[in-house]
């Protein structure tokens, strides 16, 4: 079986950074959630066992074409 390599995106690093600065502190994905909101940066989406960040231009696009 071939080694998985590492899937790192900006998201992940953002969240990353986050979670290295609150290691005093227990995080809950609520907590990612609102500072993620908070910078202006992305909103998360879960599915399944999945998170994906969507940066803020990408959903008002989202949000224009469906209407």
């Amino acid at each position: 079986m071939a080694e998985r390599k590492p899937y790192t995106t900006k998201t992940r690093q953002i969240i990353l950074e986050y979670l290295k600065r609150q290691q005093a502190v227990t995080v809950s994905v609520s907590d990612i959630e609102k500072y993620l909101k908070d910078e202006g940066r992305f909103r998360l989406q879960c599915s399944g066992d999945m998170l994906h960040g969507i940066c803020q231009d990408c959903e008002e696009k989202e949000t224009s074409s469906q209407s």
